[in-house]
C-alpha cells in the first residue's frame, strides 16, 4: 500500500493554518496471484478504521483506492510536517489474511517508510527603497531598488515585480527563483514631474508575485524598509519640506460718484481681493468670505471659489462693491477684514485673515470717509439744477443742529432745527418768525445764515452769506 499526502492551502496565502487539510490517498495493489477480498484500511491519524477501498475485492494486479482528509493541528504546524503510516488487510482464499504497512512511494528510501507531508510556509518580503538624484527638481531621476527575500520555507519561482509608477509590469526578479532565505533584486527609475514638486514628495508602492511548489501565487506589498513604522508602508521620496500656507490681501477704493469730494450715502467702495498660495504645495477650492459687510455685490458667483492655486500663484480677479450707509459716514470710516480657506494637497486645511497691503500681516482694511465735513453751498436757485435748496454737506452726521437765515435788514426769515437737506431745507421760502408771504417766496438777493451744530460734544458755529436767485 502506498500512502501519499497533499497539503491544501485553502486560503492560498502560502501559510499553513489550523483547520486547513491534508488529503491522503491510499493506493492498494494486489501484488499476488490470488484474489484478495474485503480489502480494508486502518489509519489512526485520520480516524480511518477498517474502511474499504474501492473496489473492495482485488484481482491479481488490480488496484483499489481510498481518499481521506485530515485537518492539521497547531502541533503539526509547529513540527513543520505530518509523519504517519497506515496499514491494509484483506482476505485470501482458504480463510487467511494478508496485510501491509504503507509506504511513501520512494523506492530509494526502502520499504514501508512513513509518509511525510511538509507543512511549508510560502512567503515573500518586498522592500522598496528610493534614491533621489540631483536636487529633486523637475526632470531629476529617482532610482528605486526592489529587494525580495524568501522568508518562508518553500522554494518560490517565477517571481516578478509590478510597479505602476515606474511602468514596471511583470518584470522578472534577478534571480526569478528563490530558495528559502535567498534574496533577489531589481531596479527601476522614475522622472520627477511638476506635480511631484508641487506635492513635495513622491509616494508609491509595488507588489511582488511568485509561485510556490503547489502552484499557489504568493504576493507581498512593498514596505519602505523602516522597521519602526510597521509593515507594508508606502515608499516616500521627500523632495522638500511641505509648507501649506495661504494669504489674502484686501484693498479698497472709495468711489466719489458725484465728484464733490465728499462721501454720501449710497456712494460706493470697490474692494479687490488678491489670494496667494504662499506655501510650496498645491491648494484646492480656496473660498473667500466677507460676512461683516452686508450687501456686498460680487463680480463672481458666491461663494467665491478658486479651484486651484499652484505654489506662488496669485488670483486677482475678485472684486466686491459696498454701498455706504449713514452709519458709515457717522463713523468716518469703513473697517473690515475678509478671510480665505483652502485645502492642501495632503488634506490640510489652511486659512488666513486679510491684510490691507501685505501677505505677511493681518491688518484690517480701513477706508477713511470724508462724509462728515460740513460745507455750506451758498447758492439757492430755482433755475439751476442741484441748487434748489441750501445744501449743507455733511450735516446728516450732526442731527443736533439749527439753521437761521436773515435778510439784509437783519430780519429772521428762516429758522429750523435738525436741518437735513431733505424735508428740512431752505428753498427760498420764509419759515421764520416774521410774517412773509410764502406763496411768492423770498425776493432775490443776499441773505445771511448762521449754522450751529454739536460735534463730539462740542458746539460749533458757522456763518456766512448766501445768494438767492429765481
Amino acid at each position: 500500500m502506498l500512502k501519499t499526502g497533499l497539503f491544501n492551502d485553502n486560503n492560498s496565502d502560502g501559510v499553513p493554518q489550523v483547520g486547513e487539510t491534508i488529503t491522503y490517498t491510499f493506493t492498494v495493489t494486489n501484488t499476488g496471484n490470488v484474489t484478495v477480498t474485503n480489502v480494508l484500511v486502518n489509519d489512526a491519524l485520520t480516524g480511518t478504521v477498517l474502511v474499504p477501498v474501492t473496489p473492495t475485492d482485488l484481482l491479481p494486479g488490480q488496484i483499489g483506492t481510498l481518499t481521506v482528509n485530515y485537518p492539521i493541528t497547531q502541533a503539526n504546524i509547529d513540527a513543520g510536517q505530518v509523519l504517519n503510516s497506515a496499514s491494509t488487510t484483506g482476505s485470501i482464499p482458504g480463510g487467511g489474511n494478508t496485510t501491509d504497512v504503507s509506504d511513501e512511494g520512494n523506492p530509494d528510501n526502502g520499504n514501508d517508510n512513513p509518509t511525510i507531508t511538509p507543512l511549508t510556509t510560502s512567503r515573500l518580503s518586498l522592500i522598496k527603497t528610493a534614491v533621489v538624484g540631483g536636487d529633486g527638481v523637475v526632470g531629476d531621476v529617482i532610482t528605486y531598488t526592489f529587494t525580495v527575500t524568501n522568508v518562508g520555507t518553500a522554494t518560490i519561482s517565477n517571481i516578478v515585480i509590478n510597479d505602476a509608477l515606474t511602468n514596471t509590469v511583470n518584470q522578472a526578479l534577478v534571480p526569478a527563483t528563490l530558495n528559502p532565505g535567498e534574496v533577489g533584486t531589481l531596479t527601476a527609475t522614475y522622472v520627477i514631474t511638476q506635480t511631484d514638486v508641487n506635492n513635495c514628495q513622491v509616494v508609491n508602492t509595488a507588489t511582488v508575485v511568485g509561485q510556490n511548489p503547489a502552484g499557489v501565487l504568493i504576493t507581498d506589498v512593498s514596505d519602505d524598509g523602516d522597521n519602526t513604522n510597521g509593515d507594508d508602508n508606502t515608499t516616500v521620496s521627500t523632495l522638500c519640506t511641505i509648507n501649506n500656507d495661504i494669504a489674502v490681501v484686501k484693498t479698497g477704493v472709495f468711489n466719489d460718484l458725484n465728484n464733490d469730494g465728499f462721501a454720501q450715502v449710497n456712494e460706493t467702495i470697490t474692494y479687490t481681493f488678491t489670494v496667494t498660495n504662499t506655501g510650496n504645495s498645491i491648494l484646492y477650492n480656496a473660498v473667500i468670505t466677507d460676512d461683516f459687510l452686508p450687501g456686498l455685490v460680487w463680480n463672481l458667483p458666491t461663494p467665491v471659489t478658486i479651484p486651484e492655486l499652484l505654489p506662488g500663484e496669485s488670483f486677482t480677479g475678485i472684486q466686491a462693491v459696498y454701498y455706504l450707509t449713514q452709519e458709515d459716514l457717522d463713523r468716518g470710516q469703513v473697517t473690515n477684514q475678509a478671510s480665505v480657506r483652502a485645502v492642501a494637497a495632503n488634506g490640510e486645511i489652511v486659512e488666513d485673515i486679510s491684510d490691507d497691503d501685505s501677505n505677511n500681516f493681518d491688518d484690517p482694511t480701513v477706508i477713511v470717509l470724508d462724509g462728515c465735513t460740513v460745507k455750506v453751498y451758498n447758492l439757492v436757485s430755482q433755475t439751476i439744477a442741484g441748487y434748489e435748496h441750501l445744501h449743507i454737506q455733511g450735516i446728516e452726521c450732526y442731527p443736533n443742529n439749527s439753521v437761521m437765515i436773515y435778510n439784509r435788514w437783519g430780519v429772521l426769515v428762516y429758522e429750523t432745527t435738525g436741518y437735513n437737506n431733505e424735508d428740512k431745507a431752505f428753498r427760498g421760502i420764509s419759515e421764520g418768525r416774521v410774517t412773509v408771504d410764502k406763496s411768492t417766496g423770498l425776493p432775490e438777493g443776499t441773505y445771511y445764515y448762521i449754522l450751529k451744530y454739536v460735534k463730539e460734544g462740542q458746539p460749533i458755529e458757522k456763518a456766512g452769506f448766501l445768494h438767492l436767485t429765481r
